[in-house]
């Protein structure tokens, strides 16, 4: 099989197939292609004829990449042999290696050249555009002194920043101007810096920067202004509750905007998945912010998802955070429901008590104030043998003393 043919077979484009093959050849002259050797000139035209272009031109990035190639072995970064180079290291550095050779490609190629996508900038997303010079870090940091230094420096900052919110906010020093601007500047100022983010909500949220701005807006606009992002989330709720930033951004609007048509649509789609997303690593945060702010009917619904299945969840490592804030700020009711839950079977509270995330649940429970967690108690202190040779049921002991003014065994009666 031929290189053409295999470039065809995997559809690489011209200017995948040189990087990658040189990948593929490491550090040997040869490459082999199914078992035939195939020498750098002979690839060059077999590609030359595939994609229709000069033999001239394959060559020279070929050359140009050899040459990078020769740069790394002659300033090798370890003393592990090249032919098991790939072996000693992580995935994480050989990706790491593998861009430093792209951007040495690229100094190659000379300052004239224009890469693949370079000519249609402005389409690319404004995430990508977030490498700024040194220059505009420093104009970013003197707006932002101007905007926490106030009066006309203040005005006359967010003056400049018309126009530019989008920019700025997908930028790691912009973004905290932007933030400046909505948390200090005047509601009318703020209202019209959040319209240039109209449209442009959901690739904020899912920015490492821009969605602390999102974030700001929310916290700083009355809710009728800043319905539009809850709007466009509609149909992603679930989804955006288990992002890592868009958890964050679900928080803010069930702290501030929580009465809102736009945000009540948004939690009925979170509550139909409550058990789920309190069990992922960043849906529970949005569960817990429901319990600590929602409505007295959405607290309920949760506690009723939290219930279902509880000994396997009660050890889950991220559901214990969800229960916890049932715990704290749910109703009595739900509370108690719980406490019944783990009052069925004396084993399961010993497991959960030395369990590394179930111990988190079983202190939730103990440390309220309800008649119910005498029996808890007393069957705890029953079972202190298996509690002391557990580092997490030592946990479970020590809050107890915690607790209870006279220390756990003078709760045991009650049971």
């Amino acid at each position: 099989m031929d290189c053409g043919f295999a470039a065809q077979t995997f559809n690489l484009q011209p200017c995948f197939m040189v990087p990658a093959l040189v990948d593929l050849a490491g550090t040997y002259s040869n490459i082999m292609v199914m078992g035939c050797a195939l020498q750098p000139g002979q690839m060059c035209s077999e590609l030359a004829t595939t994609y229709d272009m000069s033999c001239a031109e394959w060559t020279t990035s070929w050359e140009a990449t050899m040459h990078s190639e020769q740069v790394d072995s002659a300033c090798p970064t370890s003393s592990v042999p090249d032919e098991q180079r790939g072996a000693a290291l992580s995935t994480s550095v050989l990706r790491r290696r593998r861009r430093m050779r792209a951007q040495r490609r690229e100094m190659a190629r000379g300052p004239g050249a224009v890469d693949v996508g370079e000519k249609q900038r402005s389409d690319v997303p404004a995430s990508v555009q977030s490498m700024i010079s040194k220059g505009q870090v420093e104009h970013r940091l003197a707006l932002l002194r101007d905007i926490k230094a106030g009066g006309q420096l203040r005005a006359a900052a967010l003056k400049s920043l018309r126009g530019n919110v989008r920019k700025y906010s997908f930028e790691s020093t912009g973004c905290r101007v932007v933030q400046a601007a909505f948390e200090l500047g005047s509601s009318s100022e703020a209202q019209r810096l959040v319209e240039e983010l109209h449209g442009h909500v959901r690739e904020a949220i899912a920015s490492p920067h821009a969605n602390f701005v999102i974030s700001a807006a929310v916290a700083a606009l009355p809710a009728e202004q800043c319905a539009f992002i809850a709007e466009v989330l509609h149909g992603y709720a679930a989804a955006t509750a288990r992002h890592r930033f868009g958890c964050r951004v679900l928080c803010r609007l069930v702290e501030h905007a929580l009465l809102h048509p736009a945000t009540t649509h948004l939690l009925e789609e979170i509550l139909q998945d409550a058990l789920g997303l309190s069990r992922h690593k960043f849906g529970h945060h949005v569960i817990t912010s429901i319990l600590e702010h929602g409505l007295v009917g959405q607290q309920r619904r949760i506690a009723e998802a939290l219930v279902h299945d509880f000994p396997r969840n009660a050890r889950n490592r991220h559901f214990r955070f969800a229960l916890e804030g049932l715990m704290k700020f749910g109703h009595v009711d739900d509370r108690t429901a719980i406490i019944h839950w783990m009052m069925t079977s004396p084993e399961l509270l010993v497991e959960l008590a030395v369990h590394q995330y179930g111990y988190s649940v079983v202190s939730a429970v103990v440390t309220q104030d309800l008649l119910e967690v005498g029996t808890i108690i007393a069957r705890l202190s029953r079972a202190e043998a298996q509690l002391v040779a557990s580092k997490f049921g030592q946990r479970i002991l020590q809050d107890l003393k915690q607790s209870q003014p006279g220390g756990y065994a003078r709760a045991a009666p009650a049971a």
